[in-house]
């Protein structure tokens, strides 16, 4: 990862974000695991872990988003302290559904945090295709915004994690055994 342009970013440890496809009780899932130094800053958010957390973005999470087409798209925001918070968006930062509930599962050890995250596929939005990551951390003017693909120099601005033009592709189709190509009901 680097800063949200593009640059290095000095001493920081890795974080690693991984996917694998799991059939649970009949209910198919994208798993995400989530490795990541902690940071205890800001302090947790007053939300009960293993529930969904309105602004979450404003703590420490890892985030994944996932863009399928018609610029439809999932944000996916895991939280040290065990929040989540799960957004579909339409075009550009317009959400029309959010508070879903997922089964998220985080433990801090020390300086670093676990997290596993079971996505249900039809949260997915229809072939998805694209991804980006970021990591957020610190207060104030320590604020940090971290992503795995970076805006390009000439366009960085202000930290903005919706620009779909820098997502990079991804074959998840590769690990999940289903078609990714329909819409669920909660796309439609």
């Amino acid at each position: 990862m680097t800063n949200w342009c593009g640059q290095p970013l000095a001493n920081q440890a890795s974080i690693t974000v991984d996917f694998s496809y799991q059939l649970q009780n009949e209910q198919h899932y994208l798993v995400m695991d989530v490795a990541s130094p902690f940071y205890n800053d800001p302090p947790a958010p007053d939300c009960p872990a293993g529930q969904s957390c309105q602004n979450l973005w404003n703590y420490e999470v890892v985030e994944v988003f996932f863009l399928g087409r018609n610029n439809n798209y999932l944000e996916v925001e895991l939280c040290p302290h065990g929040q989540y918070l799960i957004l579909m968006l339409s075009n550009y930062r317009k959400p029309f559904k959010d508070g879903l509930q997922l089964q998220f599962k985080a433990k801090i050890d020390g300086d670093r945090w676990l997290g596993k995250a079971w996505i249900p596929l039809e949260y997915l939005p229809p072939d998805v295709n694209f991804i980006n990551g970021y990591a957020i951390h610190g207060s104030d003017d320590d604020r940090q915004y971290q992503a795995a693909y970076p805006a390009d120099q000439k366009q960085c601005q202000e930290p903005d994690f919706h620009r779909l033009e820098f997502f990079k592709e991804i074959d998840l189709q590769s690990i999940i055994p289903h078609r990714l190509d329909k819409a669920s009901s909660h796309w439609q």
